[in-house]
């Protein structure tokens, strides 16, 4: 089958990071760039499956089916919690492939392991502050996705471009 030859070009994102949230209000965040596979809207879901228990997916909808970018995790217990778009600093659009010369940035947080749980039954003060520390963090997740389902309109979704969505591995 052949593939149809265009003209046309798409501003990809170019500048991406993660931002990996701890759950230590005290701790700075940590910002990893992330290996990036772009996909077709088309291409079969199983491409989408870890290969590994530690790589978490994300899978970033660009533009959106209506017309904002939307993240979203594959792994249960790591989360998107905000995505930030910004001019990327000393970024050109020069050149054959048009570049989106945005940054985005992608918020992520992550599940503590089942051995930091037991390790924290006994103290009812370290439970007290986690449990805030979770509310906190589910609060600003849901956040996250209430924004998200708040821009969808009644009108017709926008032509998506071929370059959806991207897909991120964290090794």
């Amino acid at each position: 089958m052949a593939v149809p030859q265009t003209s046309q070009k798409y501003d990809i994102p170019y500048y991406v990071l993660l931002q990996q949230s701890s759950s230590s209000s005290a701790s700075p965040a940590n910002f990893v760039h992330p290996v990036i596979e772009y996909h077709f809207a088309d291409d079969p879901p199983s491409v989408l499956v870890p290969s590994t228990e530690s790589e978490s997916i994300i899978i970033v909808d660009y533009p959106g089916e209506n017309g904002v970018l939307e993240a979203h995790s594959l792994h249960s217990s790591f989360a998107v919690s905000g995505v930030r778009v910004a001019d990327a600093p000393g970024s050109s659009g020069e050149g054959e492939t048009r570049r989106d010369n945005k940054i985005y940035v992608i918020e992520t947080a992550q599940g503590r392991s089942d051995s930091d749980a037991s390790r924290e039954l006994g103290d009812p003060q370290m439970m007290l502050a986690q449990f805030r520390e979770r509310n906190s963090l589910l609060r600003k997740v849901l956040h996250h996705s209430d924004v998200l389902s708040s821009n969808f309109s009644s009108d017709p979704p926008p032509k998506a471009t071929p370059l959806t969505p991207i897909q991120y591995n964290l090794h």
